[in-house]
């Protein structure tokens, strides 16, 4: 017998609608952070409080998100290589 859920048609199909409802909404959340923050620049989030240097760093990941967004959204591309996932554990801690 099989340890834990056995993949059905159906199951697999509500997964990958639920992902990529997660994935629409993650790229629509992250739009609007990169257009806000861009609008902002560092000086503008450090009118609401934070230090320069985490302005800078807030910015930076706000960067990274938009691209992320952006090339599942069809307007950006990533030309080279890079870890996205590492670049984020800045704000996430170690995964």
């Amino acid at each position: 017998m099989a340890i834990g859920d056995i993949p059905t048609v159906a199951s697999l199909n509500a997964l990958v609608e639920q992902l990529a409802q997660i994935l629409q909404s993650w790229v629509a959340d992250a739009d609007e952070l990169y257009a806000y923050t861009t609008a902002q620049g560092a000086a503008g989030l450090e009118t609401i409080g934070f230090a320069s240097a985490d302005a800078t760093n807030f910015i930076t990941i706000s960067d990274y998100m938009g691209t992320i967004a952006g090339v599942c959204s069809g307007t950006a591309t990533q030309a080279s290589e890079f870890n996205f996932m590492n670049a984020l554990t800045a704000v996430t801690g170690p995964t």
